[in-house]
């Protein structure tokens, strides 16, 4: 999936890592700073980034060949919507918890993109490190 997603993979690592990182949310005398607005707009190119991920593994891993997994991108699919619209409901102050609901739905996505990378280290053949001679 990297090879064929990796502008996805770059828009995601750009967004939510470096461009949120990189400028925090800030509001000065009630109004979005610059920094607030960049923070935003990275954050929601990183976030489209990771949404969209599942939905193309969709169609790279079709359910015939890859029943598992292909399943596994729709459950990520529908618990990663759910956990977005309880945190933008929680933005809107009809539930509480907002931090909660914003780390589960990023923690759905992250686990879908350890279980893409485990299952692309195993099928690229890479075996356990062996030690180095002598260096016990």
């Amino acid at each position: 999936m990297g090879e064929n997603n990796g502008l996805a993979d770059l828009l995601y690592g750009l967004g939510e890592g470096a461009g949120s990182g990189l400028f925090p949310f800030e509001h000065a005398n009630g109004k979005l700073t610059f920094s607030g607005l960049v923070h935003s707009v990275f954050g929601a190119v990183g976030v489209l980034s990771m949404v969209l991920a599942p939905v193309v593994a969709l169609k790279l891993f079709p359910k015939k060949a890859f029943p598992r997994l292909n399943f596994y991108a729709k459950f990520t699919c529908v618990a990663g919507v759910a956990f977005i619209l309880l945190f933008l409901a929680s933005k809107l102050d009809l539930i509480t918890y907002r931090g909660l609901w914003q780390r589960l739905f990023i923690l759905v996505y992250h686990v879908f993109f350890m279980v893409l990378a485990v299952r692309m280290l195993r099928r690229s053949g890479m075996q356990r490190a062996e030690p180095v001679a002598g260096s016990n």
